[in-house]
């Protein structure tokens, strides 16, 4: 009986302490929710009195404007001179030719299978003047 009530007393303190850790936790995380909502506040009333009111000034300016009275200045013959003046104004794209490039595989085989046949050659008769061997050929 006294072991369980001894059990007892070590899981209350375990839980008040897990629960003192929660709680410090818990206050951490509120402090930071905090300071950010502290500087979202803050960008965007920055973000406010810079684009948007620089926007709502400009609107202000122009939104009395009005079109009622003006004219066509240009007519679509002297549009189609213009398009024409910037495709005579343009330069020219020339195509380029590009030459067929060879991979040369099977030249690229059989210098390959020479000089390995060469190689070999040399291997064999440098290995027969090192150990003294005499062959006639």
């Amino acid at each position: 009986m006294i072991a369980n009530n001894q059990k007892a007393k070590e899981l209350v303190t375990a839980s008040q302490e897990l629960l003192s850790e929660a709680d410090n936790e818990l206050q951490t995380s509120d402090n930071q929710a905090c300071e950010n909502v502290a500087k979202y506040v803050q960008l965007r009333k920055d973000v406010l009195e810079r684009s948007i009111s620089e926007f709502d000034s400009t609107y202000q300016k122009i939104k009395n404007c009005s079109f009622q009275d003006s004219e066509v200045t240009y007519s679509n013959k002297e549009l189609e001179d213009i398009k024409e003046h910037f495709y005579n104004e343009t330069p020219k794209i020339v195509p380029i030719d590009i030459p067929r490039i060879s991979t040369a595989g099977f030249s690229s085989l059989i210098v390959g299978l020479f000089w390995s046949a060469l190689s070999f050659v040399i291997l064999i008769a440098v290995s027969m003047v090192m150990t003294g061997s005499k062959t006639y050929l």
